[in-house]
């Protein structure tokens, strides 16, 4: 007996770590989208742990910068509140993401953890079962690729129960 698996849409995950920098990390996720054929969803995640805005606040930068997103039909928004590790190893089922596109800064600033910071980042997704590409936050400019080869199984089952 076989039993058909209905295949689900599969989106990229533009994880804005703040909502200052934003550019370089939605840039590289429509890069990615366009490249994989994947849908877009920008996230930001409220962690009080580190630095961060309220979900109402999140939400409306969130919703603005999704307007401007014109080069892919489908595109979208979310807001979680929560901790960024659990929340980050759910991605793949909650969003069914395929691919973490996000971007590190190296130095702190004063004595604020910022989710954005390049180890802070790493060890959010260091458990991760999501891919993930990481960028500098002071790269401006598109990716220098115009090809990506990722393989993706619909059809996988977890074996973890």
């Amino acid at each position: 007996m076989s039993e058909k698996k209905e295949v689900k849409d599969q989106f990229i995950i533009a994880y804005l770590p703040d909502l200052e920098n934003t550019q370089t990390i939605i840039n590289n996720a429509i890069c990615f989208a366009k490249m994989l054929n994947k849908g877009l969803i920008l996230l930001y995640i409220s962690d009080k742990a580190y630095k961060c805005v309220s979900i109402t606040e999140a939400e409306t930068v969130l919703k603005e910068l999704s307007s401007k997103i014109t080069e892919i039909s489908f595109h979208s928004y979310c807001a979680i509140e929560g901790e960024t590790k659990e929340i980050i190893n759910k991605i793949p089922h909650l969003l069914s993401g395929v691919l973490l596109v996000s971007s590190a800064s190296g130095e702190s600033k004063g004595k604020e953890k910022l989710a954005s910071n390049s180890d802070i980042m790493l060890k959010n997704l260091y458990t991760s079962r999501i891919a993930y590409f990481i960028s500098s936050q002071n790269v401006n400019s598109n990716l220098s690729f115009n090809k990506v080869v990722m393989t993706i199984n619909n059809m996988r089952e977890s074996k973890e129960k």
